[in-house]
């Protein structure tokens, strides 16, 4: 049924519920008629309305719950034939939104329906648009699935589907670290799995797995401690140099939980942390000024110099650095400079090589 018509129908059944029960009741309640036989049917008819408003109401109450569930499920498969007469359905998808699935599905993936018991990993959500797509995707990450063999396999598995409703990101009720019974195809020429439809299950087989990644990961470095973040897969301290609060990063080698290039980098910029710091406020100063006069308020007639624009962001009382390898990026307050945009710093430790750019 049409969302509208969907809403619509249940905002008439409980505005009608309340009033047909408060209808039966005064049936009830207020006689009718000067014979014992008038009253005798009012409060028969009274008591027909106040069980057609509870029924109205149940009748309400099960539209909403289905429609709940609906949303738990996602997806849904209309199989009733073939693999290959698939339709994909969503609560929010308009006709053309199930043309461009049905048509996706067609010509992108393989024709067999894949069922696979996935544990997702930590970070669930985030919507792209590429390769030309009509619609917004999102990826689901899974760190262990049970696939067709119904064997257990301890290796990143990816899945995806797309998203309707543009403003809002309509993404599926997934949670992290949880485990789902998914029904997917695979998309060709591709490591990725299209998502039909999602069921929540138990299964034990993954409790060890869930076990060892619960446990935190901590690296001291230097009497400094790093706990990895398994979101964004980097370990994370805090420490406080030149009277300044320091979120470090420390991002590890790619497909590796190998980090020394990192650790390496956070020790050159931490020995001699003052002289770093004042090169890296004059080289940001330098890159931004030209900026900082052009998004100048009309009024404001003086020119702002670089001097003005180091003792200006200079003021950032906590200061965020990334480290990945030799490369770092600091962020810095902008002091309104620029609108409350975020000066981002990217250097490389081994040369003189830097950017600076405005971001947020």
């Amino acid at each position: 049924m049409n969302k509208d018509k969907e809403y619509y129908l249940n905002l008439f059944l409980i505005i009608a519920a309340p009033i047909v029960i408060v209808a039966g009741v005064l049936f009830i309640v207020i006689p009718i008629g000067s014979s014992p036989i008038d009253s005798s049917y009012a409060v028969a008819f009274g008591y027909l309305l106040i069980c057609l408003g509870v029924f109205i109401f149940i009748l309400w109450l099960i539209r909403i719950l289905t429609t709940r569930s609906n949303n738990i499920k996602g997806y849904r498969i209309n199989n009733a034939k073939s693999s290959k007469s698939i339709q994909l359905t969503t609560i929010k998808g308009g006709k053309d939104f199930k043309r461009f699935c049905n048509r996706y599905v067609a010509e992108k993936c393989e024709c067999d329906v894949i069922t696979i018991t996935v544990l997702t990993g930590h970070r669930i959500g985030g919507a792209s648009k590429s390769h030309g797509e009509e619609y917004y995707s999102s990826i689901v990450k899974g760190l262990a699935y049970i696939n067709e063999k119904n064997e257990l396999i301890e290796n990143e598995i990816r899945f995806t589907y797309f998203l309707d409703n543009k403003p809002h990101m309509n993404f599926l009720n997934i949670d992290k670290l949880s485990i789902y019974k998914f029904e997917c195809k695979k998309i060709k020429d591709s490591k990725l799995y299209y998502l039909l439809k999602i069921k929540r299950v138990k299964d034990n087989r993954f409790d060890e797995i869930v076990q060892e990644q619960l446990k935190p990961i901590i690296k001291v470095i230097d009497g400094i401690s790093f706990k990895f973040d398994r979101v964004f897969s980097r370990y994370e301290g805090h420490l406080e140099l030149e009277n300044k609060k320091i979120e470090m990063s420390l991002e590890p080698d790619r497909n590796s939980d190998n980090t020394t290039n990192s650790i390496e980098t956070y020790k050159k910029i931490k020995s001699d942390f003052k002289s770093f710091y004042d090169t890296i406020l004059k080289k940001c100063s330098e890159g931004i000024v030209k900026w900082a006069n052009d998004w100048k308020n009309d009024d404001d007639e003086h020119e702002i110099i670089t001097t003005e624009i180091e003792q200006r962001i200079d003021k950032t009382n906590t200061l965020p650095i990334d480290i990945n390898g030799n490369e770092f990026t600091i962020y810095f307050d902008d002091d309104d400079l620029f609108l409350g945009h975020t000066i981002v710093y990217y250097g490389n430790i081994e040369d003189e090589k830097y950017s600076v750019d405005i971001a947020g």
